[in-house]
């Protein structure tokens, strides 16, 4: 029976951050981490400092985990350059935001390929780094395979909250909310990215303002202080370049150069 440490979850339930540099402009906020839920990634994941170099801890996890055939090369987002769906939307919004393709927008040049081809090479070498200008940050702590699957590792756990993803859920959120409010508070990050539609009520709590200062026709994004909040980049209804161009425009004129 596969039953995870209780000193290795409360740890990661009380100072899991992310992958990065707290000190950056740029920080990007998902709802949970996803893992193969193969039990040694779990593990190695739980065991794993609070902040990480995105690309180092990858290169850690396939060693620890390089003989089993049931997951795939953690390294190929990074070495191989293969696309990664969220990654690499959220990185198209940062470098639009960033005035990176300014030229090619105003024209109405800028091609798919040129942006995509940028995006690699951002995700294999920037994102996610501790020298670099990102944050990917996690709201809950837990590592999961997906929304709708509770590891038996959890519900075997001493920890009585763990029994169910609601009961852990209804235990950990709001005290993590307030542990990002804090640390918001504390290194005040230019721009923050909170991403996942089903969760934006969450997401809001993370700002002081209630006020909405989006667009009121833009249905992608809204955007409370400096907290943009989209949809997921991985939605099922599908993401548009032309969705995350926008968004990194106002970002750009509203957030980056008021």
């Amino acid at each position: 029976m596969i039953k995870f440490d209780k000193d290795d979850l409360q740890h990661r339930i009380e100072t899991f951050i992310g992958y990065g540099n707290l000190n950056s402009d740029f920080w990007f906020i998902g709802y949970e981490e996803s893992c193969s839920g193969v039990d040694r990634d779990i593990l190695f994941r739980l065991q794993a400092l609070g902040l990480q170099d995105i690309f180092e801890a990858h290169k850690e996890l396939k060693e620890e985990i390089h003989d089993d055939e049931n997951t795939d090369d953690p390294l190929k987002w990074f070495e191989k350059g293969i696309y990664q769906t969220t990654w690499g939307a959220l990185i198209k919004i940062l470098l639009i935001a960033k005035g990176e393709f300014d030229q090619e927008i105003a024209s109405g040049t800028l091609s798919d390929s040129t942006l995509l081809k940028r995006v690699k090479h951002y995700q294999s070498n920037l994102w996610g780094r501790f020298d670099n200008e990102t944050l990917v940050a996690e709201l809950l702590p837990l590592p999961s395979k997906s929304s709708s699957v509770w590891h038996k590792g959890y519900k075997n756990s001493d920890i009585s909250f763990l029994k169910s993803r609601i009961s852990y859920t209804e235990a950990v959120k709001t005290k993590r909310i307030e542990f990002f409010k804090k640390l918001l508070a504390e290194y005040k990050p230019k721009v923050v990215i909170a991403y996942g539609k089903e969760f934006w009520e969450d997401f809001k709590k993370l700002a002081s303002s209630e006020g909405d200062l989006s667009p009121a026709e833009n249905s992608f994004f809204e955007v409370y202080d400096n907290i943009v909040i989209i949809k997921h980049p991985a939605n099922r209804e599908g993401v548009s370049n032309r969705d995350l161009i926008e968004t990194g425009c106002w970002i750009r004129d509203n957030l980056l150069r008021k």
